[in-house]
């Protein structure tokens, strides 16, 4: 069942999300742990929408090679990231296989990206950025656009070639760190009759020792050889990918703070406030200006 597979991953993968959000599903955990029926959401079509003649289309189209030539592509990112499907939306792999698809579409001259999500899954990141970085070099522009873009969402953002913070007054950005949660359900399963032992080989001495000690409450050894080298990747990729934008005076900036529109401009974690209009824009530029430069 794809809920169960979905809900697994909250509770067994480190994620790169802000906390707030985190715990906004435990109450969607809680009843799914005591057996209940969850009613979920369908999720529709893989959302894409296209700018192209000054408008943008009202619906979703059923091929993209309906639309005329310089069209700019319009992909939401929005809620927590997963990398596969789930009942209620699409995972990375498929929205990073729609990024591929639009860059090897001739008649779409660019992409936005339109964020608004607090992150998600670590491993949902990788398919995101590969799709991005394929798209790029195929000399196509994609601009990030973002109301909320914090965590795994900030790490796939980070990568277009310019990133666009939508408001002054709801807009954030940041969020650079890591997190996991440890469920222990065996006080759960005792009371129903139910004893686990997990049981290794002799020669395994090394394996689940993260897990195992975690159960326990001894927190330091998953940090140390999963969570703290996650964190120290995330924060190398925003310093190479905002290389000399970056105020690295600001506090908690790759430590987990998120910033309002205007300071993540000022920090150098974005690079200007405007609309969903501004974002197609710069998209639009951008195509002019490498047909100038013989790009």
């Amino acid at each position: 069942m794809k809920t169960s597979q979905f809900l697994t991953s909250i509770l067994s993968e480190p994620w790169m999300m802000l906390p707030q959000a985190v715990e906004a599903h435990l109450p969607l955990i809680a009843a799914w742990l005591m057996g209940h029926e969850l009613k979920l959401e369908e999720k529709g079509k893989l959302e894409l929408q296209m700018a192209y003649a000054g408008g943008i289309s009202p619906g979703y189209p059923e091929d993209i090679a309906e639309f005329p030539a310089g069209s700019v592509a319009i992909v939401n990112l929005k809620s927590a990231l997963t990398k596969y499907d789930g009942m209620c939306s699409y995972g990375a792999v498929s929205t990073a296989n729609l990024i591929m698809q639009l860059g090897m579409a001739k008649n779409i001259a660019g992409v936005v990206l339109d964020i608004d999500g607090p992150g998600g899954s670590v491993n949902a990141i990788s398919p995101l950025v590969e799709a991005i970085q394929l798209f790029q070099s195929m000399r196509k522009p994609i601009v990030a656009h973002a109301d909320m873009i914090a965590s795994a969402h900030y790490y796939v953002g980070m990568h277009a070639d310019l990133l666009v913070m939508d408001n002054t007054i709801s807009s954030m950005a940041g969020s650079i760190g890591v997190m996991t949660t440890v469920a222990d359900y065996r006080k759960k399963l005792e009371a129903m009759g139910v004893t686990m032992q997990a049981v290794y080989a002799d020669q395994s001495t090394h394996k689940n020792q993260e897990f195992e000690q975690a159960k326990e409450g001894n927190m330091e050894l998953l940090k140390k050889n999963v969570l703290n080298p996650m964190a120290l990747k995330f924060q190398s990729a925003v310093k190479e990918q905002r290389y000399g934008k970056l105020d690295m005076t600001a506090e908690g900036l790759l430590n987990g703070a998120c910033f309002f529109a205007e300071d993540a401009v000022r920090f150098g974690l974005a690079d200007e406030i405007g609309s969903l209009s501004t974002a197609i824009q710069r998209v639009l530029d951008q195509v002019e200006i490498r047909k100038f430069m013989g790009q």
